[in-house]
């Protein structure tokens, strides 16, 4: 399992890539551990997007979804890093640390 929502219940890596490749207005985005119960979505907004109408609609979805078993934040960012290894992490442990971590 990959993260634990506040409830206990186990989240796969799997089903949080679903979740964000489900997130149509956005150019990148990577989901990160940021402790039980709780995930940080880090967003680069498409083109032409309003972040924070994107911001919204995916705190909104994350409610709909996980309900109160999941704490969700966001993080708008210009890029996002990839790996060491060069490859990107679409979903990431470890706690959020900020943009560019």
């Amino acid at each position: 399992l990959w993260a634990l929502s506040a409830t206990g219940y186990g989240l796969s890596g799997v089903f949080l890539g679903k979740f964000r490749n489900q997130l149509s207005t956005v150019r990148k985005a990577q989901a990160v551990s940021a402790g039980p119960g709780r995930i940080c979505w880090r967003i680069v907004p498409g083109r032409g997007e309003d972040p924070a109408i994107i911001e919204r609609e995916i705190l909104s979805r994350c409610r709909e979804v996980f309900g109160s078993a999941l704490e969700a934040t966001a993080e708008l960012d210009d890029g996002i890093p990839t790996a060491p290894s060069g490859k990107f992490e679409a979903v990431k442990r470890g706690a959020a640390q900020g943009p560019g971590q």
